[in-house]
């Protein structure tokens, strides 16, 4: 049994790329009207009495999960009497699946080359889980799904846990029949883009088709390829098998196909998830509360429009022979989940499974993880600021011929991935604002080819005299609380680009770089500034040393030999041009 990925992107067989026969050609012909004998919403809904399959017990786990506190007493009755009324749309178990009718959708099959037989050896059933797997095999033989076989084709199969931890799934491995199949182009549409239609509704609904892959039937002259050994004989497929490459496109345009009519403004299906949009607004009255309908004050005109359209929807469904899952459908809900996404009326936000999953994401090992990173955190990227160029680190590793070292760069975009929100504490970006006003190249020497130096690790000596607490922190106050004093309030915005265009000089002065020595000295002790008019760009090239002396007022010593010059970047007001006053400024990178 698997509990983990069980295929690797270099273990998929591709299809075959080749021109489709016109007998290969998947027919869908939906005949009459399916809303003509739809039965009508009752806004004054009669006492619960089950009804079909909606039986008191699946009533009561129903209602439990609809009375979250969102709906009225009133609503709760109107989703009751809309079960009873349409419990043939759902199904609680495997008996009551529902199947495609085969007069609109005939049996589908499958498009393959001239091939060989093949025959698998199949994995063996773990000793734990026999019994479990007998009894899922002899449900599916019981629903129509296995049929006896007796082809010449066997393919392996085997089983991988469900979402909730405890259910298994039986998984056909069909890359033999995938590798002669030729391909079918249609792809779902992309999650993003469905779930952008469900955001800022009143209310919303969650439709899911039950083991939506078994509603429509294989050709019979298809089956033989599907065929498998188990303890109950070999077996074949009647339906369309989960994990051949052309399932999910078909499937996906078979739900499509019958629910044309309610899209794009009422729902966009995916593949099996059929979401229902709700009205654009509650109708909030201007002295508080909602809007009611007429023949019910217990019943919200928003709901009740909302009921209407999940109406519409299983209708068709029905009409269609499909069936809904009785456990997994929500019909009305505040909040619904899309796709990774909590669709509210406010807005969407992120799956709060997957933000868990990202934030407890350890150290990646290998391009695997993270590939699956990636592909973890991409459903909720639009909620991360400058996603692709945050990303890109990552995203440099899984190219070709590079080496995997998951280093500072990438350990650092990957937690900042995981936390886009969590910014430093004023004294770090303090210190940040001031170590961006050098130009340095930051070179990371990893700790494993190095020692710790004796020097940091020195402990203090009775004779070393006390180091001020504060000094040595005051030039980057003198900085920063100098840019305030001097910086007048602008009128209009300024950006960094612009700011070279913005400078009028009554007299132009050399640049420091082609000064002598002695100019540079002379600068440095009686600056002389230009006037300006509003804001000058001023270029000095200062080295660290000068930089040190500048900013704080404490003299050192000069040395030509070190007197390599960094640009910088240097804004002046005008108001202190004068020789007498002490030369301060605000840097900036």
């Amino acid at each position: 049994m698997q509990k983990k990925k069980y295929k690797s992107v270099a273990l998929k067989v591709q299809p075959v790329l080749a021109t489709l026969p016109n007998r290969f050609r998947i027919v869908r012909n939906i005949q009459g009207d399916p809303l003509a004998d739809m039965p009508s919403l009752d806004p004054n809904p009669p006492s619960f009495v089950p009804t079909g399959r909606y039986t008191q017990a699946r009533r009561d786990a129903f209602r439990k999960a609809h009375n979250t506190g969102f709906l009225w007493p009133a609503e709760l009755d109107l989703i009751d009497d809309f079960m009873c009324k349409q419990h043939e749309g759902f199904a609680w178990d495997d008996m009551e699946r529902g199947r495609f009718r085969q007069d609109f959708f005939p049996p589908v099959e499958i498009p393959v080359i001239e091939h060989k037989p093949w025959v698998q050896r199949n994995i063996p059933i773990p000793p734990g889980i026999f019994d479990e797997v007998c009894r899922i095999i002899r449900k599916k033989i019981e629903a129509g799904v296995y049929e006896p076989s007796n082809s010449s084709y066997r393919s392996r199969w085997f089983c991988i846990l469900k979402k909730d931890g405890k259910a298994l799934r039986l998984v056909h491995s069909l890359e033999p029949l995938n590798a002669v199949t030729i391909q079918h182009s249609g792809v779902p549409p992309i999650p993003e883009h469905i779930a952008e239609k469900f955001g800022n509704r009143a209310c919303g609904g969650m439709l899911d088709l039950y083991v939506g892959y078994d509603e429509r039937e294989i050709a019979e002259s298809s089956r033989d390829l599907t065929s498998f050994q188990t303890p109950y004989g070999a077996l074949r497929l009647v339906t369309l098998p989960m994990g051949w490459t052309n399932a999910v496109p078909i499937f996906h345009d078979n739900v499509t196909y019958i629910l044309q009519p309610e899209i794009p403004h009422i729902t966009i299906s995916y593949i099996d998830d059929v979401p229902v949009r709700g009205p654009e607004t509650r109708y909030e009255l201007p002295e508080g509360g909602y809007e009611v309908i007429a023949t019910n004050p217990g019943i919200r005109r928003f709901v009740w429009e909302h009921m209407h359209s999940i109406n519409r929807i299983v209708q068709r469904m029905r009409y269609s022979g499909g069936t809904f899952s009785g456990t997994k459908s929500l019909l009305v809900a505040e909040e619904t989940l899309i796709i990774g996404h909590r669709c509210t009326y406010k807005g969407r936000l992120p799956e709060e499974s997957r933000v868990k999953a990202i934030e407890n994401w350890g150290p990646c090992k290998d391009l695997s993880e993270v590939r699956a990173f990636l592909d973890t955190i991409g459903v909720v990227h639009i909620f991360i600021h400058n996603f692709a160029q945050c990303a890109h680190p990552l995203v440099y590793l899984m190219r070709k011929d590079i080496p995997f070292e998951f280093e500072v760069d990438a350990r650092y975009i990957k937690g900042m991935l995981q936390n886009p929100d969590i910014a430093p504490s004023a004294s770090i970006n303090r210190w940040i604002v001031a170590i961006l006003t050098f130009y340095f190249t930051l070179v990371h020497v990893p700790g494993t080819n190095h020692g710790p130096d004796g020097l940091s690790r020195r402990p203090r000596q009775p004779d070393d005299e006390d180091e001020p607490e504060d000094d040595f922190e005051d030039w980057i106050d003198r900085i920063h609380g100098f840019a305030h004093i001097v910086n007048p309030h602008p009128t209009q915005k300024v950006t960094r680009d612009s700011l070279t265009s913005m400078y009028a000089l009554e007299k132009l002065q050399p640049d420091l770089r082609q000064s002598s020595q002695k100019e540079k000295e002379n600068h440095r002790t009686h600056p002389k500034i230009p006037t300006i008019s509003y804001l000058e760009v001023f270029k000095p090239s200062l080295s660290t040393k000068d930089f040190y002396s500048f900013a704080t007022g404490i003299g050192h010593s000069s040395d030509q030999h070190n007197s390599q010059m960094q640009t910088t970047r240097l804004l002046l007001s005008s108001q202190y041009n004068s020789s007498s006053t002490p030369l301060q400024g605000a840097l900036y990178p």
